[in-house]
């Protein structure tokens, strides 16, 4: 079986091979609570439709993306990687032929009132060993410097020409837009539950190149959106399935996945900051892969999306997927013969903010209407 969670990192995602052990003689699966959509595909295997709804609006977008019968085109693909290879050669390559891999950044903390470096911030706040003075981490000095630089040759260097001259592109940099928006819950003062080294607005999330990379990208995929929402769609769940390696949320460590594994926003004080063209083409490449996997498996299946309450369609195979609180839609659903349901993770898992950062992202410069209700 294809990896349907290799697609996009989601939090407590369902394991399609138990689901698919329950199903059995099952005709309609039910997952009110359906998160990237393990339940649908686990459905499809045993031939039975399956209602999928949750009331965020990124899983649904997620998991419809994933259990659509749709796919990139050549053309597509050949234009993204044509403007993600002019960008490459613009942000990311040195002399002309040195392409980077990722640079290393390393963050110093200053005590304001002695320069003294502070050193291990585990919470909030923290005591100057010099001065005995009492910091908030917003109070503290922050210093942001590249150390290294990692080329796709597999090479490194410390050199520190090169690494000026690598700082010196990011300075000439002009970002056209990006998301605004601060990690806070929406009508209220509450901020996101972060880490020490939390980010304040999504901007601090990015290094001003990967902002620029990111936020280029996304235009011309909204460009495409308006001309075939098909294929854009899919260009954006690659867009958001990629976006943390974008990001200040990979630490420099021999396990170097996105510090974004843990519920919260956090940034590494050693950190990389990745070719994102490379990460996104990647994606693309292996959601190619996993459709030419899966379409065969739904051509007898009808697969439909509403952003808002549907009751599932009743003849043939299905998987209908839609918005919805689970306490609304479960009045109104046809006889099931299976319902699937997350363990009890509480106040552990906050789905809201860790979504947030793609929703902001998904409703775009274009202000997709589909993206714009945060009151959930």
């Amino acid at each position: 079986m294809t990896d349907l969670h290799a697609l996009i990192k989601f939090w407590s995602r369902k394991e399609p091979s138990l689901i698919f052990r329950e199903i059995d003689k099952a005709k309609l699966v039910c997952d009110p609570f359906c998160g990237s959509g393990a339940s649908g595909l686990s459905a499809v295997f045993k031939g039975a439709s399956a209602f999928l709804s949750d009331i965020n609006p990124v899983s649904i977008f997620i998991a419809y993306n994933s259990l659509n019968d749709k796919i990139l085109e050549d053309e597509t693909i050949k234009a993204v990687k044509e403007l993600c290879w002019e960008i490459e050669k613009e942000v990311y390559t040195l002399d002309g032929s040195k392409v980077v891999n990722f640079a290393v950044w390393r963050t110093n903390y200053k005590c304001p009132s002695c320069g003294q470096k502070v050193n291990s911030i585990t919470s909030s706040k923290v005591y100057c060993k010099k001065c005995g003075e009492m910091l908030f981490i917003n109070d503290l000095i922050v210093d942001e410097k590249i150390v290294s630089l990692k080329f796709l040759t597999g090479g490194n260097s410390k050199d520190a020409k090169l690494i000026k001259s690598y700082s010196e592109i990011e300075d000439r940099l002009k970002i056209d837009w990006y998301p605004k928006g601060e990690f806070v819950y929406p009508a209220t003062a509450i901020k996101f539950e972060n880490g020490p080294h939390r980010p304040i607005e999504i901007r601090d999330l990015f290094t001003k190149r990967n902002l620029y990379v990111t936020s280029k990208l996304y235009l011309f995929i909204e460009k495409i959106w308006k001309e075939d929402q098909a294929q854009g769609d899919l260009l954006k769940f690659a867009f958001i399935a990629s976006l943390a390696n974008a990001t200040k949320m990979i630490p420099h460590a021999k396990s170097s996945g996105p510090s974004w594994k843990i519920p919260r926003y956090w940034i590494p004080p050693l950190r990389e900051e990745r070719n994102f063209c490379r990460s996104f083409i990647k994606r693309i490449e292996r959601l190619v892969v996993f459709k030419k996997w899966w379409l065969p498996l739904i051509s007898n299946y009808k697969v439909t999306v509403a952003f808002h309450m549907k009751l599932p369609t009743t003849s043939g195979k299905f998987i209908n997927i839609c918005k919805a609180d689970a306490l609304e839609i479960c009045k109104y659903l046809p006889k099931v013969d299976l319902v699937v349901l997350d363990p009890p993770h509480y106040g552990e898992i906050n789905y809201f903010e860790l979504t947030y950062l793609w929703q902001k992202w998904l409703e775009g410069k274009s202000r997709d209407k589909r993206f714009m209700d945060y009151d959930y």
